[in-house]
């Protein structure tokens, strides 16, 4: 991956998270200068112990609703990348006026630092959550959005924000949708996370416990394909300013992953166990792909098996 030329030093929100740690890793392997942001509420400083042994990180601890720590951490940044959130759609039903605190308050106060240090571009990291129950597989960027959760309207308003500064001031905000994130790092706590969750309980000879009839699907992309279109939304001489899918456009079934994770664990005699469906399950989510390929002139590389194994031998 090329950087654009003179970039030196950038700003990650949410850095010490499964994939704001990554990323940090993959800039300071460009050597690049990296700033990380984080209150390690749900990040761990344990995701950062690379990162933590290079001299060009700096990890500044403190909250994005900080004006005066934003403003800190945004010091001489070229480009920042925002992945700071919450992202539990369950808990955004039951607390949605945190969701806006931190995702709409929080992220208008980094745009708002970003514009007054003269930024030249914020990478938004916003979820396909802001789809809702899609009406069209696979989903185009177009379509209307229908979140179903407080979170997923939370990243539907970061984005507008992104869309006002754009207009309004010289700042580039491309914004990622991502789909089903995995690898290495990734948290057993949180309802997207399935396939470490599955691995999780495979490597424990645990059932691994299906919600409805396993033939729901998902779009599940590989941590190093998401950093790869994160800097590359970043470096790219001119990008988008329209929402981007990032997933890999492949749909598979949860039945399918599941047998996927049994033949990876085979040390560990595992069951497939079915109960019943939680409420506000969305049943197909697959992205349109195009505009990532056109734009970002990227194709993820991992087909699934390839980063399960991956995420197994980590």
């Amino acid at each position: 991956m090329m950087t654009r030329q003179g970039l030196q030093t950038v700003l990650v929100t949410g850095a010490a998270g499964f994939i704001g740690s990554h990323l940090v890793d993959a800039l300071l392997r460009q050597n690049l200068r990296v700033v990380g942001l984080d209150n390690l509420s749900t990040g761990t400083k344990s995701n950062l112990a690379t990162a933590m042994e290079h001299e060009a990180f700096t990890l500044i601890e403190g909250d994005i609703r900080d004006r005066e720590t934003v403003e800190q951490a945004c010091d001489k940044a070229e480009v920042v990348f925002h992945l700071a959130a919450v992202t539990k759609v369950a808990e955004s039903l039951r607390d949605p006026q945190k969701y806006h605190d931190i995702n709409v308050t929080g992220t208008q106060n980094v745009i708002s630092v970003a514009v007054n240090k003269q930024v030249s571009r914020l990478v938004f990291t916003s979820s396909a959550a802001v789809y809702g129950a899609p009406a069209k597989i696979p989903i185009p960027e177009e379509i209307p959005l229908n979140p179903l959760s407080p979170y997923g309207a939370s990243k539907v308003e970061g984005e507008r924000l992104c869309h006002e500064v754009a207009d309004q001031h010289n700042l580039q905000a491309p914004q990622l949708r991502c789909f089903n994130v995995y690898g290495p790092r990734q948290p057993i706590d949180n309802e997207a996370g399935v396939i470490s969750i599955f691995l999780h309980r495979a490597r424990q000879g645990l059932p691994l416990v299906i919600y409805g009839d396993g033939h729901q699907t998902r779009d599940f992309i590989y941590i190093e394909d998401v950093v790869e279109a994160f800097i590359r939304a970043a470096t790219l001489d001119t990008v988008s300013t329209q929402p981007i899918n990032l997933g890999t456009g492949t749909a598979v079934s949860i039945r399918e992953l599941a047998e996927e994770i049994q033949d990876q664990v085979p040390s560990c005699p595992i069951d497939i166990q079915y109960e019943a469906p939680r409420t506000g399950d969305i049943y197909h989510s697959v992205a349109r792909i195009n505009r990532l390929q056109r734009t970002l002139d990227f194709t993820p590389r991992y087909a699934l098996r390839n980063g399960i194994a991956k995420t197994v031998e980590f």
